[in-house]
């Protein structure tokens, strides 16, 4: 019977040892006890434990907190105590009042190996929350002053690259749809060649026709008078393509020295015989009307050099 007793006894003082030894493992502090209204402050817990004990942490929610707000909860923080094989977990709350008053932050319980009987309680903190002083002669002021948000480079490239999308967007839309224009026509268009570069071109193309050497005279001095006319337009304004022959030469007369207009007159009026008079050249004359048309053009080619022009052919 003594023996049982005995044992009854060594039992509870055991459990009460483990009590002790268990409520010895956790402690808890807070930055302040006074606040003002809206003034974060932190409840740190640390716990310390053996490696394979399991901690279950209570459900945070403001009704834990008697009155105050649980503004965030941290992240759980393990380590591993050195030359123990213990483990410290350390948890920080961050709590606020958001009305005034005296408060009571209550003892937390954390259970171990699932075990309720007998739980691990924070230290009870009382909290006083107060109103900022108020001094009427000075200007009223917010408790807090207004965060200021990042700048955000990257929002705001974003918004001024789509906006340039969009008006581009749109203004090619307007200039299809309401100007019935295409706004790339100028740019993939070619550049027009000058009066005497596309005549020169012209001419090189008849000559490898070779009209008249196969029986097209009269085909050939068309073009060839006809390429010369358009090149007197590009050149000197003067509407050779609808005047004939006499009208043009008299207007060239101011125009061109009177070696050059030699030039001119023959291609022209060997050109008038052979379309109205039906008269035929020879060789050597289909030949001078296309040496006449190339120098006539060389001699009087508009030249642009730095900027100034210079004309030649109205020596």
């Amino acid at each position: 019977m003594k023996k049982t007793g005995f044992l009854i006894l060594a039992t509870f003082f055991l459990a009460w040892l483990s009590s002790v030894s268990l409520a010895q493992s956790i402690r808890s502090k807070i930055d302040t006890n006074s606040i003002l209204i809206g003034t974060p402050i932190h409840l740190i817990i640390e716990i310390d434990l053996p490696a394979n004990t399991k901690l279950s942490f209570p459900l945070w929610s403001d009704s834990l907190f008697n009155g105050l707000t649980l503004l965030e909860t941290g992240k759980l923080d393990t380590i591993k105590q050195e030359g123990k094989s213990d483990l410290k977990f350390i948890q920080t709350l961050t709590i606020t009042a958001f009305d005034s008053g005296d408060f009571t932050l209550p003892p937390l319980a954390f259970f171990v190996n699932g075990d309720s009987t007998r739980p691990l309680f924070t230290q009870a903190f009382s909290v006083k929350s107060t109103f900022p002083k108020v001094e009427l002669d000075k200007e009223i002021k917010d408790i807090k002053p207004p965060l200021q948000a990042p700048f955000d480079w990257l929002f705001w490239i974003l918004v001024v690259t789509v906006s340039i999308l969009v008006l581009g967007v749109s203004w090619l839309a307007y200039q299809i749809v309401k100007k019935k224009k295409n706004p790339f026509a100028t740019i993939f268009e070619e550049k027009p060649l000058p009066p005497h570069e596309k005549a020169i071109k012209k001419l090189e193309e008849l000559k490898q026709k070779k009209l008249w050497q196969n029986g097209m005279e009269k085909q050939y001095h068309v073009e060839l008078t006809e390429i010369v006319r358009e090149y007197i337009e590009g050149r000197y304004k003067v509407q050779a393509l609808e005047q004939v022959t006499d009208e043009t030469l008299e207007e060239m007369k101011s125009l061109v020295n009177p070696e050059i207009l030699s030039l001119l007159k023959q291609l022209l009026r060997l050109s008038d015989l052979i379309k109205f008079a039906r008269q035929q050249a020879g060789q050597g004359e289909n030949e001078l009307s296309l040496n006449n048309a190339f120098e006539f053009i060389r001699l009087t080619q508009l030249i642009e050099k730095d900027t100034k022009t210079k004309e030649v052919g109205n020596g």
